[in-house]
């Protein structure tokens, strides 16, 4: 009989283990909502006065920073170009990029043409300091040989986004 109660017992004490104890943990969760980011151009990429030459076609190149240069055919009259600048709204101390389309075309309106290429802001990330900054776009005007009179106008894309 002694050997069946601690048979009982040690059966007994394998067939029950002990109860389980659990843990638990709190955590937070959380998101920051920044200042939405806008971007406006305030003064436009403008070529300037030009001349066309009869006899080679030729480009304007504005640099980010308003200087002009006409090489090869086109002459440059009055100085009176510009590069275009941009002002960045948002979140104060935010770094945000800033990309622009390659290239554009500009027209007259009677169906007269010229290619704008090589469109490159002056910074290509910026920080928002006080909540705006700004930068400047500059690029390339093809002008064909006889190039027809009249003001040209087109349009090019720049976006901002936060990094």
């Amino acid at each position: 009989m002694k050997q069946n109660v601690l048979l009982i017992t040690l059966a007994a004490g394998f067939a029950a283990p002990p109860a389980a104890h659990a843990e638990t943990a709190d955590a937070t969760a959380g998101a920051e909502i920044v200042a939405p980011l806008t971007v406006m151009a305030w003064e436009e990429l403008f070529f300037g006065t030009i001349a066309p030459s009869t006899l080679t076609s030729g480009d304007v190149f504005v640099d980010v920073d308003g200087t002009r240069v006409c090489s090869n055919g086109p002459t440059c009259l009055a100085d009176n170009q510009q590069a275009a600048r941009f002002a960045v709204n948002g979140q104060t101390g935010k770094a945000y990029g800033i990309s622009v389309t390659s290239g554009t075309t500009v027209s007259n309106g009677a169906g007269d043409t010229m290619a704008v290429t090589g469109l490159v802001s002056d910074i290509s990330t910026g920080i928002l300091v006080g909540g705006s900054d700004e930068f400047w776009v500059g690029g390339t005007l093809q002008v064909s040989v006889n190039q027809a009179t009249g003001m040209y106008l087109g349009n090019y894309t720049v976006s901002v986004e936060y990094q």
